[in-house]
């Protein structure tokens, strides 16, 4: 199976690519996108790529499944209308393209609480992303909306870093529904959407189910 990876730089990009780069059911990575990935593993193909310009390389989605794991913040990115230039209209038309190259499945990172109508700007740029994505008609569509995501990251993010070392003191307490909105670890998402890619459902993923497809990869 040949895989497609945007968004390989990011905290849940390296560990997928990490996680493909060692599973044989992959004949073929390749890891797409604006800046370069440092130590990556010989079996994942770099190219580096003009996000305006995907119209250009339609030969680029000649895979079987795309992992989409472009994101951002509205601080790293300056704007609003930066922010939504990448976590919607690059994810659009990355969907839009693996669509018309005929790619079977794509999955996807989106949010806890994505909601097109919600009032919070950042929940309701994620929803708008997830309608994008489901109006192009991929056969198999994975949307992962995990909790706060721990893991390392390239930048330091102080409201994340805060809540990283608070929400461990009360996740005991999370149960139920509130279970989706606990934390999770990046390697968690990434082995989570293989599993996902794996098994080709249409599904929305939360938390809860993101840690238990993650355990049956990684166990495998």
């Amino acid at each position: 199976m040949k895989a497609l990876v945007f968004g390989g730089s990011g905290l849940v990009g390296r560990e997928l690519l990490a996680l493909l780069s060692a599973d044989m059911f992959f004949s073929e990575i390749i890891s797409a996108g604006r800046s370069v990935v440092h130590d990556l593993n010989d079996r994942i193909q770099q190219l580096t790529i003009n996000m305006e310009a995907l119209d250009t390389q339609p030969e680029l989605f000649a895979s079987d499944i795309v992992f989409c794991c472009l994101g951002t913040t509205i601080g790293k990115a300056g704007s609003k209308e930066a922010f939504e230039l990448v976590d919607l209209h690059y994810v659009s038309r990355i969907a839009q393209m693996a669509a018309a190259q005929g790619v079977a499945c794509m999955a996807v990172i989106s949010s806890m609480g994505a909601d097109p109508t919600s009032y919070n700007f950042y929940l309701r740029t994620k929803g708008r992303m997830e309608q994008a994505v489901c109006a192009t008609h991929i056969p198999h569509i994975i949307i992962a909306r995990p909790g706060l995501l721990r893991g390392k990251r390239n930048e330091f993010r102080f409201a994340e870093k805060t809540a990283a070392m608070l929400l461990p003191l009360i996740e005991w307490m999370m149960i139920g529904s509130l279970k989706n909105y606990r934390s999770i670890n990046a390697i968690e998402v990434a082995a989570a959407l293989i599993q996902a890619g794996k098994e080709r459902h249409n599904q929305i993923i939360r938390t809860h189910e993101l840690k238990l497809l993650a355990k049956k990869y990684l166990s495998a």
